[in-house]
């Protein structure tokens, strides 16, 4: 194969790979890293020897900074036993955007303006309780509830 072929099949590989993680979010990409991770284990306990391979791009998951900075203001303590919707409130922006549905808290500043519904959707939940909104629009949807997932930060107190 020619290099210019190579390279347009990298790039394909490359634009798959960041749609796949903007569409599903990275607990996604935790799930299938330890689901390669337990194939990849047991394949070797069965003798099977595969040549080390490395890979063309590393995709690092993004750090949850939110979860860091409620580490810093608020202590470990207010960490783990939650978000009270006083704390949600002041997240109520395009710039820090946190909503509790259903009981979970979810930070969707990055969800703003990729919602297929529009950002104006999305801004409407900003800073309160949108389970009524997001249960009305989306009911049981699996797909929908999985890409929520990827932005879950806590439980509501």
């Amino acid at each position: 194969m020619n290099s210019r072929i190579i390279s347009s099949i990298v790039i394909g590989i490359v634009v798959i790979t960041v749609a796949f993680f903007s569409a599903f979010g990275k607990d996604t990409v935790s799930r299938l890293s330890v689901d390669i991770e337990k194939q990849v284990t047991s394949d070797n306990t069965n003798n099977q020897s595969f040549p080390e391979v490395q890979p063309a791009v590393v995709v690092q998951p993004q750090v949850n900074t939110t979860m860091q900075g409620n580490m810093t203001d608020q202590g470990m303590g207010s960490m783990m036993s939650g978000y009270t919707l006083g704390q949600i409130s002041s997240h109520n922006s395009a710039t820090s955007c946190y909503s509790a549905i259903n009981g979970e808290v979810y930070d969707l500043t990055q969800w703003v303006n990729s919602h297929p519904g529009g950002r104006m959707t999305i801004l409407m939940i900003c800073g309160k309780d949108g389970s009524s909104l997001f249960n009305t629009q989306h009911r049981r949807s699996n797909r929908v509830s999985n890409i929520l997932a990827g932005f879950y930060i806590g439980n509501l107190n």
